[in-house]
Formats: structure tokens, sequence, C-alpha cells
């Protein structure tokens, strides 16, 4: 989908909650000077928290999951990731 200039990919991804979605956005550059963190992000959902993956799942990981993981791993080194659970402190206390 593309809003703008901003493309926008909507990609289920489940995770610890089966409907769970991410998004993707991307767009040009403004300028050689801020393109290298401004023009990508995701939204994780609640596939990615702050400091790991997750602790407690309501499903055994299938390899939708792992597809899923391996997708958001590809994504340009330069994308911004807001993940959409936050469980910094106890993925860091359990690791």
């Amino acid at each position: 989908m593309k809003v703008s200039n901003v493309n926008i990919v909507c990609k289920h991804a489940p995770g610890p909650t089966a409907g769970n979605m991410m998004y993707y956005m991307s767009a040009p550059p403004r300028d050689t000077a801020t393109k290298f963190f401004y023009n990508r992000c995701v939204f994780t959902g609640d596939l990615i928290s702050i400091g790991g993956i997750w602790t407690k799942f309501q499903s055994a990981i299938t390899d939708s999951i792992l597809k899923n993981l391996i997708w958001f791993r590809c994504l340009p080194k330069e994308t911004n990731v807001f993940a959409g659970n936050e469980h910094t402190i106890s993925n860091l206390t359990w690791a």
C-alpha cells in the first residue's frame, strides 16, 4: 500500500498472539543528509520485545513465527524498530 510517498507493508505475523500484525514503512529521503535513519521503520506488534522476543507465549514456536522472525531480520539495518510490547525489565531479568 502507498500513502503519499510512504510505502507501507502490512504483514500478518503471528507471535504470542495469532492475530499479530507488523507494519513496515519506508519513504525516500528528503535529502542525502537524512537518508540513513529517518526513512524506514517497523512496528512489530507483539512479535518482538525489547531485550528479546518473548518469554511466555500462547503457542509453540511454529514455522510461521520463524518465517516472520527471518523476515524481520532481513529488514535493512537502518530500520527503526518500534516494539509492540513493553517487557524490557522482565526480559532482561530473565536473560
